[in-house]
């Protein structure tokens, strides 16, 4: 794991030890190629606030090694949803859905050959990211339950 600290001014700051990797506020999250994560926020030493940005390595990987496309040829609606969503295709079989949270935990996974799919879901509140698969790529969508509170 590498772990960076910036003291207020944004200059680097050593004074805080390699060990604290504690953030007492998260405030970026990023997924970024390679199985890695990389979380920023604020780290308090002696009192002193200190935003810290530290790179995690995932494992098992979240990283998705097919060429994601770069034109989304699936529609997913409604855009936020309690407990059904429906993706579409006009113009491309969908070889497979995989809905993963925040944590990088798979949620959902399922196989298919077809333009459309209605999904029943009971997922908590939250974020989620979707992957899907199909003959002319690999789309990622951000997607947004308003399900069951816990």
């Amino acid at each position: 794991m590498d772990h960076f600290y910036f003291s207020p001014s944004g200059i680097t700051d050593s004074t805080m030890t390699p060990n604290y990797h504690q953030f007492n506020e998260i405030n970026c999250i990023n997924i970024q190629d390679n199985d890695k994560i990389l979380l920023g926020g604020f780290s308090y030493a002696s009192g002193i606030p200190k935003y810290s940005i530290a790179r995690f390595r995932i494992n098992p990987p979240l990283s998705i090694p097919e060429t994601i496309s770069r034109t989304k040829n699936v529609s997913i609606f409604p855009s936020s949803f309690k407990d059904v969503i429906t993706f579409r295709s006009e113009n491309s079989i969908i070889q497979r859905l995989s809905i993963w949270d925040i944590n990088g935990k798979c949620v959902l996974s399922k196989s298919l050959s077809d333009k459309s799919c209605t999904l029943y879901t009971d997922l908590a509140k939250g974020v989620y990211l979707c992957k899907i698969v199909t003959a002319k790529g690999v789309e990622v969508h951000k997607l947004i339950s308003t399900g069951r509170n816990n």
